[in-house]
């Protein structure tokens, strides 16, 4: 993946009536591009069904935000819940999976606004009329995209949201570096680190004016929901099989 490109995206490029007028999409090719994902971001209204599948963390971005992600693998560069066929083998299929190989690529100068790329490198498509044709004749979107992208505005509108409940638990001071020593199916000790979490204790130590205000926003729902899925690592432990070659 390229420096910048957002997870799982290794070509993004703006949906042209030109370039792609005869290219079609045939989704039905699997998760494998997914397997080496150890993350991938979650929005906040996606809470309640991972936290049911997956651990949900926070990772720290350079620009001093957090983000919510679905640990998905303890291995950098393994995603446990894809198997070797491709398939994906969760209950609950993250948001970020089910729009690709799309993107909404926000405007630098209205945030609000957003153009539809994609990633050309995707499988799923070609020009031998194998699926959904991306557009129409003239040059319009077709049925796929259309529905794709009522899908990429409420995710966008979603992004958004979860970016203001982060911004809530980064100020209330909650999260601190994780830190956990699980053991794997095979046996093996493994060292989970490199993300945050939200502590009991801290939630314990806030003012009676941020509880209030936490739980007006419902975002108090949303960390209960973080640290009862921190759970699940150790049924992703048990599931996680062993460290792959390069390239296996």
């Amino acid at each position: 993946m390229a420096p910048g490109l957002p997870a799982l995206y290794r070509n993004l490029t703006p949906l042209d009536r030109t370039r792609h007028r005869e290219w079609y999409l045939d989704p039905d090719h699997g998760y494998r591009f997914a397997a080496g994902a150890q993350v991938l971001p979650l929005a906040a209204i996606e809470f309640p069904p991972a936290a049911r599948d997956f651990p949900i963390v926070f990772l720290s971005r350079d620009d001093g935000t957090v983000a919510p992600v679905a640990l998905l693998g303890l291995r950098p560069g393994r995603n446990a819940v894809v198997d070797a066929q491709g398939r994906w083998t969760g209950r609950y299929l993250p948001a970020y999976l089910r729009r690709y190989p799309f993107m909404p690529v926000p405007d630098a100068a209205a945030p609000d606004r957003y153009t539809v790329c994609i990633d050309e490198t995707y499988s799923g498509f070609n020009t031998v009329a194998e699926g959904a044709k991306l557009l129409d004749e003239r040059g319009e979107a077709g049925p796929a995209v259309r529905q794709c992208l009522e899908f990429l505005e409420e995710y966008h509108r979603q992004t958004q949201a979860t970016a203001a409940f982060c911004a809530a638990v980064v100020a209330a001071d909650l999260l601190e570096p994780m830190q956990a020593t699980v053991k794997l199916g095979d046996g093996e000790t493994f060292a989970l680190n490199g993300f945050l979490c939200a502590t009991r204790a801290r939630i314990k130590a806030l003012t009676a004016t941020q509880v209030h205000a936490l739980v007006a926003q419902e975002y108090l729902e949303l960390l209960y929901l973080h640290l009862h899925s921190l759970a699940n690592v150790d049924k992703l432990a048990a599931n996680q099989g062993p460290a792959r070659a390069e390239g296996g």
